[in-house]
């Protein structure tokens, strides 16, 4: 079976975006694995239980709703968004409702007898609680029941308790329940099969099912972000009452995040992995990386564009000619530079773009260290001071590779193509108008500045403690005379950046990142 999600999909009133982070083709390779491992043959039927393991960021939902709708064709399916309900008491009573109520829109007959009859039957079954009854009863200590079936007719709360006979009935009880238990849970398995077995049986027209469409597939999301205990309990329900042929669970978790989960109901020293490993018959890893999809996905990038910056006459250098498709990839090259997670790549760009939105008007900033800095203040206060001490106020690319070789070799091969649009400057920003006469000539005995392109960290170094507009174009002036003029591209744009009057202050840059950082 093959999943195409190149077109967007409105699903339970919620739209889905077309799949540009290129899922589809595991919900081809899972959908094609579990039929193997669960059986498409209704007389060779097994349970298998899938942990789809994905950080934040992966797309679980997204994933899980796509491939869910689209196996409506060919499957009874059944979606549970397990932390929108974890305020229900019941797990077990949670994924049987479920399961009657959404796969009797699976069916043309579930007004019918036979299908009513199937309902009395699983709500028959699932009326014992599974030793909950028994442990609520002794654990609140109902003397009652441990009272003896002699009285002599004195008020109970006087006699003297027999613990010896006590005991004797608690151990009389328990063997009965136990056993009542595991007929109840046969007798629930088997009505659970048979409902199934008739949502296979009578589909609804046209839905494209077929005769023999095992398995059926239970989808359970979030189930990370559920209380401690639901979560719990949720497993152990798949794994002892669930395990029927013919159903296939696929469990989406960030399975790290579970692991803390289980902890806090057994404690912290608990092997929550080995625990959890029980539960599951795979793991598949549902892999995130740092793009600008992922951006796009998470954030409203809409909300700066090149009309809305020129409308509030903000410059944010050296995007100048804005492009939001070329801002995004530069930012991503910083996220993976400094390795943010995808949540913490999330979260830096929205802290961008409300510091953007917010900037005052007629200003032009330094866009590129502005990621910069709140990139590495995110990752460790460490990495921003090694930043901020040699690439902000002082100039050692060398020293930052030698603390940070990752970051530091990163830096070095990100290159930004700087436009000298003069004429468009003026254009666009009249708020530094007065400033663009005696600099809008293109060539100076021959040289083009209308291009240039910049190392990253050679651009700080750039664009930081320079001296007056006067003072850097007598110095241009000066290079443009010479044959063989050494450093003319560095100093024109210094020059061209004293033109938009950009912030070089970097006790500026400083305040706006310790103002972002506290946004989380």
């Amino acid at each position: 079976m093959d999943f195409n999600w190149n077109e967007p999909k409105t699903i339970d009133d919620q739209e889905f975006s077309s799949d540009n982070l290129d899922r589809a083709k595991y919900a081809t390779y899972l959908t094609s694995l579990i039929k193997a491992k669960g059986g498409t043959d209704r007389n060779n039927l097994s349970n298998y239980v899938l942990n789809l393991d994905a950080e934040w960021g992966a797309g679980k939902t997204y994933f899980l709703k796509r491939w869910s709708q689209d196996l409506k064709g060919n499957h009874p399916v059944v979606y549970i968004d397990a932390w929108a309900i974890d305020y229900l008491e019941s797990p077990l009573m949670t994924v049987l409702s479920e399961i009657i109520e959404q796969l009797k829109t699976q069916t043309d007959r579930a007004d019918s007898p036979k299908a009513r009859a199937k309902f009395k039957e699983i709500i028959k079954a699932a009326a014992p609680r599974v030793g909950s009854a028994l442990m609520k009863r002794y654990l609140g200590f109902d003397f009652d029941v441990f009272n003896s079936s002699e009285s002599d007719g004195e008020n109970s709360s006087n006699k003297e308790i027999d613990f010896s006979k006590a005991g004797e009935k608690v151990l009389e009880v328990f063997c009965k329940e136990v056993t009542d238990s595991k007929e109840s849970v046969k007798a629930l398995k088997q009505a659970i099969q048979a409902w199934v077995e008739y949502v296979v049986d009578n589909p609804v027209k046209k839905m494209g099912t077929i005769q023999n469409s095992y398995p059926a597939f239970i989808f359970i999301d979030e189930l990370d972000r559920c209380k401690p205990t639901y979560a719990v309990e949720m497993l152990e329900s798949i794994k002892h009452v669930f395990d029927i042929p013919g159903l296939v669970f696929v469990v989406a978790t960030n399975t790290m995040q579970l692991s803390h989960t289980v902890k806090a109901v057994y404690g912290s020293e608990f092997n929550a992995e080995e625990y959890l490993s029980r539960f599951f018959n795979n793991r598949y890893y549902l892999t995130t990386e740092l793009n600008k999809e992922l951006l796009e996905n998470h954030c409203n990038t809409e909300l700066f564009c090149a009309e809305k910056l020129n409308k509030m006459q903000i410059i944010l250098f050296p995007f100048y000619l804005f492009e939001k498709e070329k801002f995004l990839e530069f930012c991503i090259s910083v996220f993976n530079a400094v390795k943010l997670s995808p949540r913490q790549a999330v979260k830096v760009f929205e802290r961008v773009q409300l510091t953007f939105l917010n900037l005052q008007k007629d200003t032009c900033v330094n866009a590129a260290l502005i990621v910069l800095l709140f990139a590495t203040r995110e990752k460790s206060l460490e990495m921003f001071n090694t930043c901020w001490k040699h690439l902000v106020t002082g100039i050692n690319i060398q020293k930052v590779a030698e603390l940070l070789p990752h970051l530091g070799s990163s830096l070095k091969n990100i290159r930004l193509k700087i436009y000298l649009e003069l004429e468009l400057v003026r254009i666009d920003f009249p708020f530094i108008n007065r400033y663009v006469y005696d600099f809008e000539e293109k060539y100076f005995n021959g040289h083009q500045f209308k291009h240039n392109e910049v190392v990253l960290h050679d651009l700080f170094s750039i664009s930081m403690g320079l001296q007056d507009l006067t003072w850097h174009g007598d110095r241009v002036s000066k290079l443009v005379r010479e044959v063989h003029p050494n450093d003319l591209q560095t100093e024109a744009l210094k020059y061209y950046i004293r033109l938009l009057q950009m912030k070089t202050d970097s006790k500026y840059y400083m305040d706006l990142t310790n103002m972002a950082v506290n946004l989380d």
